[in-house]
């Protein structure tokens, strides 16, 4: 399974520093009438450059002895880049439009100001295909204010339309299905051949035994094969959660968990059985940050933890080879950071979490989908 990291552009150097075998996903949503931003234009820039050499990424120590705070870390060609059309934050808008006009958010799809995002967007695709691998459909997310009667304007019949439009211009963008579309609109595309679709609106404002029951349903229909394996490739878009990740037949899944986590003071950390670290069990999170209100609180902070559960926890941490950070408290309680690490700077607690998600994803083996098991993915120890 690939894992997409995905964050905004002031936090998502850490996973640069990986080099050439990084994932990332990034958003034109940010990027609109603006063009690349900072962090893309550096790949673009490696991707120019004549007779360039594979970079193979900065060791965690080299990462933080070279760019303490991953501002200026050198960046590689990214093995893949799935770019996103920034939908979840058009259909924002949308909402914002409905609300303010007193009507449906279907109809802010027939503006000049969607319409002039659309073509912005495939004119972007175009002239920087170079630097992107997979690109999303300007897909529409299931509408909560009202539901129109007009079949051609509910949100998977513009979705639809969408993807045709930026077929017409020559592209080929990956198809997106939102959780409450009907199957017929995932049959639709598995009949239209796309070898590529993504699942969106899993993470937001669904409860987990609708999100499950339609999960399941999905799953059956691309799993109806005779050895139950998709018939293909599966995106999920925001499946972050361990469950979501695990128990489904993905190809790829995006995450910001990693980032999210770090920059809240918590590091991401696997169960131990046996002496050795294992990803069979959602990993649990540790306050770790000098900064955390936990500090404070017996047995909930790094520092504060019994002999056993701290030792277990600085041995994952060292196994990452990344500090823990050194400070000290003076005498009016204020917290002075001495040397970075996971304790004392955000952008350390980031990448820590980021290598905990490339161990999980490479002891994740894809098994065939039974239905309503969640048998999609197995362990390999």
């Amino acid at each position: 399974m690939i894992i997409y990291y995905s964050a905004d552009g002031s936090r998502a150097n850490a996973e640069l520093s990986i080099g050439d075998k990084a994932t990332i996903m990034l958003s034109y949503f940010y990027m609109q009438n603006k063009g690349p931003d900072p962090r893309f234009q550096r790949i673009l820039n490696e991707i120019d450059k004549p007779n360039r050499e594979p970079f193979s990424g900065l060791s965690p120590n080299e990462s933080l002895e070279l760019c303490p705070n991953f501002t200026d870390v050198p960046v590689g060609v990214p093995k893949l880049h799935f770019f996103d059309s920034g939908s979840f934050s058009l259909w924002t808008e949308a909402e914002k439009f409905a609300k303010e006009h007193n009507c449906g958010e279907w109809e802010f799809y027939e503006t000049d100001m969607f319409w002039d995002y659309l073509e912005a967007y495939a004119s972007f695709i175009k002239e920087y295909k170079r630097g992107l691998t997979y690109y999303a459909n300007v897909d529409v997310l299931p509408f909560r204010r009202r539901k129109p009667d007009d079949k051609t304007k509910t949100s998977f019949a513009l979705s639809w339309r969408n993807q045709k439009e930026l077929e017409k211009r020559g592209l080929n963008p990956i198809p997106v299905i939102h959780q409450s579309d009907p199957l017929k609109v995932l049959k639709r595309y598995l009949a239209e051949g796309y070898e590529y679709i993504a699942l969106g609106g899993l993470v937001s404002r669904v409860k987990k035994g609708t999100w499950r029951n339609w999960m399941d349903r999905t799953f059956d229909v691309i799993c109806d094969t005779p050895n139950r394996m998709p018939s293909t490739k599966v995106h999920g878009f925001g499946v972050t959660n361990f469950t979501g990740m695990t128990q489904y037949p993905w190809h790829s899944v995006d995450s910001t968990s990693w980032t999210k986590a770090g920059g809240f003071g918590n590091v991401l950390v696997p169960h131990k059985r046996s002496g050795k670290f294992v990803f069979d069990r959602s990993p649990y999170t540790m306050p770790v940050s000098v900064e955390s209100p936990e500090r404070k609180i017996r047995g909930r902070h790094l520092t504060n933890l019994n002999k056993a559960d701290r030792t277990i926890i600085e041995e994952w941490i060292q196994s990452l080879g990344i500090p823990i950070g050194e400070w000290h408290v003076d005498e009016e309680g204020n917290v002075i950071k001495e040397s970075n690490g996971i304790c004392t700077e955000h952008m350390n607690r980031r990448f820590a979490n980021l290598l905990m998600f490339e161990q999980l994803r490479d002891k994740l083996e894809t098994k065939p989908f039974k239905s309503s098991q969640g048998d999609g993915f197995g362990f390999c120890q």
